[in-house]
């Protein structure tokens, strides 16, 4: 079985590791008012280091002033996020916390945000979990985020979001025992959507690291057919 892959590049439709550490889902957070996404869907890193990055291109639409320990930002597409330093740390009144930014700055990736005392904090009594919360995620449906894995800061990507036109990697897999029929794994929303809900589709785990979920789609080849 010959296997090819086509990557579209990059449409800043990723959201990145805003610090190194591990994901968990935002349900596992140990506060109730972020566990039942109260505030909205996302996810929760249990940090490494001690420097909050931008994870993407955006504005700054909030920091917290004089607690120092949460930034809201507001994404071209419309998102509006929240990164949030540890649990209950407001009641530190900023100390342990130094806020980098202001509020209608515009950021790109990697942009320093906010620094913190993470063993300061611990030594407090509190937990340092980082949590991520798209605010309104009412508006986008499509929304994945990614937990359960060890990311890297500016490099793994923790959350994405899907435009109509289902930017994503197609991957073509040819049959050498029936060479007219092959499986075309989408990434395509736009596509995927286009199928009538009897359609052969089969829907399976997401691909660790993967934009989208993945679809299997029977597609008949009727002429110029590569090699297998």
């Amino acid at each position: 079985m010959s296997l090819f892959k086509r990557k579209s590049k990059d449409t800043g439709n990723d959201v990145y590791a805003f610090i190194s550490g591990n994901t968990i889902p935002i349900t596992e957070v140990n506060d109730p008012v972020f566990s039942a996404k109260t505030l909205g869907d996302g996810l929760a890193i249990i940090p490494s280091g001690e420097l909050i990055c931008a994870p993407c291109a955006g504005t700054i639409s909030m920091v917290a002033e004089g607690s120092n320990h949460a930034v809201g930002m507001t994404l071209a597409n419309g998102a509006e996020i929240l990164i949030h330093v540890g649990l209950d740390t407001v009641s530190l009144n900023g100390k342990g916390f130094k806020i980098l930014v202001k509020e209608g700055q515009k950021v790109k990736p990697g942009t320093k945000l906010l620094k913190f005392d993470k063993s300061f904090i611990e030594s407090e009594g509190f937990d340092t979990a980082c949590v991520f919360v798209l605010t309104n995620c009412e508006d986008f449906p499509d929304v994945r985020f990614f937990t359960g894995q060890d990311v890297v800061q500016n490099e793994t990507v923790i959350c994405s979001f899907y435009n109509k036109y289902g930017d994503g990697i197609a991957t073509i897999l040819f049959s050498q025992s029936h060479p007219r029929i092959f499986l075309l794994i989408s990434l395509m929303p736009l596509l995927s959507s286009s199928f009538s809900s009897s359609s052969p589709q089969i829907q399976t785990s997401y691909q660790k690291g993967s934009a989208a979920p993945v679809r299997f789609l029977p597609i008949i080849w009727t002429s110029g057919f590569p090699e297998a």
